[in-house]
């Protein structure tokens, strides 16, 4: 009885630290998608970034879109997880940018 908890705890660690990798292993990768799309923001009106096309570009729709608080949420998660300071930073600017549509009720009336 004795191995077989031993087993089971040991197999549950391993289970733990895998877990632990592979969130640590993705928010890395959204880090990274993060900069790219930072780096690569098209300039003009108020626009959030949206999306990386294959050819890796970054595309934008307007803050009015129903996905436009995606990306500073991505930004702050990445800020929680990694407590990289620069993505508060950047978290903190374009959740103000979503400042005009607090009160806007067109996608969901």
């Amino acid at each position: 009885m004795g191995a077989i908890t031993v087993l089971v705890c040991s197999s549950n660690a391993l289970a733990q630290n895998n877990g632990n990798k592979l969130v640590s292993d993705n928010f890395d990768f959204a880090k990274r998608q993060m900069v790219h799309m930072l780096e690569n923001i098209p300039q003009g009106e108020a626009k959030m970034p949206h999306s990386i096309n294959g050819k890796g570009n970054t595309s934008c729709r307007s803050i009015y879109w129903w996905t436009s608080g995606f990306f500073p949420g991505i930004l702050w998660y990445i800020n929680e997880y990694t407590g990289d300071k620069a993505f508060e930073s950047f978290a903190k600017k374009w959740t103000e940018k979503l400042e005009p549509v607090k009160t806007f009720k067109g996608n969901h009336a």
